[in-house]
């Protein structure tokens, strides 16, 4: 789940909210087996994952930082980092403001992914399909 990962790091450096009140998970993940090829001489996509990846922020400074900011970043982000998404660039917001603090919300954000997962042809490879051995590219 490579672009959940890195849309956490991404949101992490923003430095728009304390990166200890965030928390992430991948929800909803459902695993396509693939086994086609690619551009790539060798190489095989082996499956497809789609998931939701959940980001949670507690007492975001909306005040201070309107969330229309933070939207923004991320709409950025997945339109230069999720360049073969397969579906609209739709995510959910849930906003829900603190009633001892009304200048902090806590934030839920989930996001659609989609992503292949592929390997390379290797004799000495451990993933076996079709008769040939492969190794799973990081």
């Amino acid at each position: 789940m490579i672009k959940h990962s890195a849309l956490v790091s991404f949101l992490t450096l923003l430095d728009y909210f304390d990166a200890g009140n965030m928390d992430s998970f991948v929800d909803d993940l459902t695993v396509i087996p693939a086994g086609r090829g690619t551009d790539a001489t060798g190489q095989i996509v082996v499956c497809e994952m789609e998931y939701t990846g959940v980001y949670g922020i507690a007492d975001y400074p909306h005040v201070q930082i309107p969330v229309q900011r933070l939207l923004a970043q991320i709409s950025a982000w997945l339109l230069d980092h999720d360049t073969d998404r397969t579906t609209a660039f739709d995510f959910s917001v849930n906003v829900e403001t603190n009633p001892s603090d009304d200048r902090k919300a806590d934030l839920e954000i989930r996001s659609p992914f989609r992503e292949a997962v592929t390997a390379s042809a290797d004799a000495g490879g451990e993933l076996a399909l079709a008769g040939e051995h492969y190794d799973v590219d990081a």
